[in-house]
């Protein structure tokens, strides 16, 4: 396991048993450990949030500052991205994909959805001028 998960496993249970005994004192640990726990998903759906927007638009924004296991997925994706567009643009891989009738792209998330988009909606028309039936 790597260094910000362990990290992250000792932070969050340090926060559980801090919150535990700050219940025991007060009398009412369940509603400080579950006080605790809603604090930890909220940091997580923040971190989940901020990841998503990123890969969205990885193409035009660097990563985010993201910390502990986080930070490592986010480092992970980045760097297989970047392994993606850095093999798609060497000359022989692209000449391969042009030889098949192919023209190899590295699009972002949301340039790949529009171009789909586009495709549902142009190809119906297409479809129906050439009168193509489902055999």
């Amino acid at each position: 396991m790597s260094k910000p998960a362990w990290q992250f496993i000792v932070a969050s249970l340090a926060l559980l048993a801090v919150a535990l005994l700050v219940g025991l004192i007060a009398g009412r640990p369940l509603a400080f450990v579950a006080a605790a726990l809603a604090l930890m998903l909220a940091r997580h759906c923040v971190s989940l949030l901020r990841f998503d927007r990123w890969l969205r638009t990885r193409a035009t924004r660097p990563a985010p500052d993201l910390k502990g296991l986080w930070g490592e997925v986010v480092a992970i994706v980045d760097r297989l991205y970047r392994e993606f567009v850095r093999i798609v643009q060497q000359p022989d891989v692209r000449e391969r994909f042009t030889s098949m009738g192919m023209e190899p792209l590295t699009p972002t998330p949301d340039q790949f959805s529009a171009e789909i988009r586009e495709a549902v909606a142009r190809w119906p028309a297409i479809v129906k001028a050439e009168g193509i039936r489902p055999q």
